[in-house]
């Protein structure tokens, strides 16, 4: 676990309930969070959105990928070479 931990893992819970406010005040604070990547699997918090069908949120983190500060990298691979597109089609999302 790295020094953010506690940040971390608010931000990945925050992520899997949909709590868009709480993402965006973490991201304020802590805009490095914005590459999350977790470390046994490697699962991105793109990835979390859409596997667990949180469509808000993951406009919220596609939003977040077009800023110049860091944002989030849409084409992340996780452990086993797969994409938050990958997951995105796994789950039947379009």
């Amino acid at each position: 676990m790295s020094a953010f931990g506690k940040a971390e893992d608010r931000l990945v819970e925050a992520v899997v309930d949909g709590k868009l406010d709480a993402v965006k005040s973490l991201f304020h604070h802590h805009p490095e969070l914005r590459a999350y990547k977790d470390d046994e699997d490697g699962t991105t918090l793109l990835m979390i959105s859409v596997q667990k069908g949180k469509h808000a949120m993951t406009k919220l983190l596609l939003d977040s990928a077009s800023t110049q500060d860091g944002g989030i990298d849409v084409g992340a691979q996780c452990n086993d070479g797969s994409t938050a597109l990958h997951y995105a089609c796994a789950a039947g999302d379009e």
